[in-house]
């Protein structure tokens, strides 16, 4: 009877009694879909991962991201080009019947509703809540003889963050081209700052926010002080080169890559009579902000060094281009065209200005790039990693379910 069991105990081993050490170097070892389901398999495996941010995946190719309305789960679409792999992901709240991603940035997607916004970690299933959009204020824009209100819908948002990725402060573009802004842990309501010009995009870089007009041809650059709350204009930047006028629409983006602020502008076919966004993209042009010469300005650059650009619709992303299995110097897209048809996820060289390897993507509808990446806790001068957890019962750790499936 006693040799029976111990040939049991040797084919079903306790998982949950293999040492610490072995399981960081076998969760070491895994790709970022497999770490997100590793805590799965006991509460040992799961304890010893645990907001552990020097064992994670430091950068992994960016999926793609679809909401579906109304469902319990996000559809992720792995590797355009490449496995293409497709996984389901449950959303860490209950799901509204007027939610949708807005955009995604820097692994946070930014949630909306008619009255709520929010920001979430997927794979770390963190909500922190923003302050509601009725606090945001509201500018009205003079068009014609009338007064136009309700312009403070926004429009696209950035997300300045600390070392460990814990955001710190969101701000966003309205429709009217104004700028509003709030401090997580703080704020009850947005701050707002209208100034003589229309942004388009923005972004936040050595504790600086960056706003580039509609038209890309201005970037202004503010310091947001912290006891009052106040946006001040530091340096406002013109751009020397001529506009394209025979490109009617086009969008602009600011992304931080390579330690360098870069205003990219997205030109779409304008002979064809669609939305914007739903239109097909015919090119770029990347500019260099140079804020430390004499005088500022913004400088045409035909190259991103070891970088590639991941664009969704209202945002860009910058990563090495080698460390998530790309091409450097080339920009990845995807072109939503009508409902009819299906987006199509395209590559631009930066270098010889070319458009190649269209992909059809029939299962998703207006994709989103997303980077995965956890959230983990921290005590730096943020002071806010501590306020975005919230300890959960040890009861619950046996029974976890993975989140990707």
């Amino acid at each position: 009877m006693e040799n029976k069991n111990k040939k049991q105990r040797l084919m079903s081993p306790d998982w949950s009694e293999t040492p610490t050490d072995i399981i960081e170097m076998i969760y070491k070892c895994l790709e970022f879909p497999d770490q997100a389901r590793f805590g799965s398999v006991c509460k040992s495996w799961y304890s010893c991962t645990y907001n552990k941010p020097h064992l994670a995946v430091p950068n992994s190719t960016p999926w793609l991201i679809d909401d579906q309305y109304r469902s319990s789960q996000y559809n992720l679409f792995i590797s355009p080009s490449h496995s293409q792999k497709d996984f389901k992901i449950y959303k860490p709240f209950r799901p509204f019947s007027d939610s949708f991603i807005y955009e995604s940035i820097k692994g946070w997607l930014v949630i909306q509703s008619q009255v709520k916004v929010f920001i979430v970690n997927l794979f770390s299933s963190v909500r922190i809540e923003l302050p509601p959009r009725t606090t945001m204020p509201d500018f009205p824009k003079s068009k014609g003889n009338n007064i136009v209100s309700g312009m403070d819908t926004p429009v696209t948002f950035t997300i300045s963050t600390c070392v460990h990725s814990n955001p710190i402060m969101v701000a966003a573009v309205t429709w009217g081209g104004d700028l509003i802004w709030c401090k997580i842990g703080s704020a009850k309501a947005w701050k707002g700052y209208r100034g003589d010009k229309e942004y388009g995009n923005l972004t936040f870089y050595n504790d600086k926010l960056y706003a580039v007009t509609g038209d890309g041809t201005k970037v202004d650059i503010f310091r947001v002080d912290d006891e009052s709350s106040v946006l001040f204009l530091l340096q406002s930047i013109d751009s020397m080169q001529p506009t394209n006028d025979l490109l009617v629409y086009l969008h602009v983006y600011l992304v931080v890559s390579n330690e360098d602020v870069l205003v990219v502008k997205r030109y779409y076919d304008h002979r064809r009579e669609l939305r914007v966004f739903e239109e097909p993209t015919i090119g770029f042009d990347i500019f260099k902000v140079q804020e430390n010469c004499i005088p500022p300005n913004l400088v045409n650059v035909d190259t991103l060094g070891d970088q590639a650009l991941f664009l969704s619709a209202l945002n860009c992303e910058s990563l090495p281009a080698k460390e998530c299995s790309r091409e450097e110097g080339c920009i990845y897209f995807i072109d939503t065209f009508t409902r009819s048809n299906a987006p199509l996820f395209k590559t631009f060289s930066v270098k010889d200005r070319s458009l190649r390897n269209p992909l059809p993507l029939p299962n998703m509808e207006y994709p989103i790039w997303v980077l995965p990446r956890f959230a983990f806790t921290c005590n730096c001068t943020c002071r806010h990693g501590s306020t975005l957890w919230k300890p959960k019962k040890k009861k619950k750790y046996a029974k976890r379910k993975t989140n990707v499936v």
